[in-house]
């Protein structure tokens, strides 16, 4: 599995649609970096930051408060993992079981638990 410790997620933070047309080397001489970086464009105004090692990724996260274009950057650590809800659409009441929600689960990635507050017979 990939892992992804050396990334940080951006999101400039405005109602505007900003190039993100961002030269690398432009990005490290600003940033001060001692290595290189990769810039993934991800979504409207959103962006990865990849290094290549962990103390350029730590000094930015150090540096408060980020600017691009005049608008405010919001800068995270990308999370190793996300836990995420799955629905099992139309399936038979005597297969609701837990046995089958985490075949399900680990076939996906890996199971974490099935919501049972419910008393009635449906999965949540």
């Amino acid at each position: 599995m990939k892992t992804h410790s050396l990334t940080l997620a951006a999101k400039i933070h405005t109602n505007k649609h900003i190039n993100l047309n961002i030269d690398e080397n432009t990005l490290c001489k600003a940033w001060n970096l001692r290595w290189n970086i990769q810039v993934n464009k991800m979504a409207k105004n959103t962006m990865a930051f990849i290094f290549d090692n962990e103390v350029d990724l730590e000094n930015i996260l150090k540096q408060a408060l980020w600017n691009f274009g005049g608008s405010f950057v919001i800068i995270t650590k990308w999370p190793d993992s996300i836990e995420f809800w799955v629905q099992a659409y139309n399936t038979p009441v005597k297969f609701m079981t837990e046995e089958l929600a985490q075949k399900i689960g680990n076939e996906i990635s890996s199971y974490v638990f099935v919501d049972n507050g419910s008393e009635r017979l449906t999965w949540r």
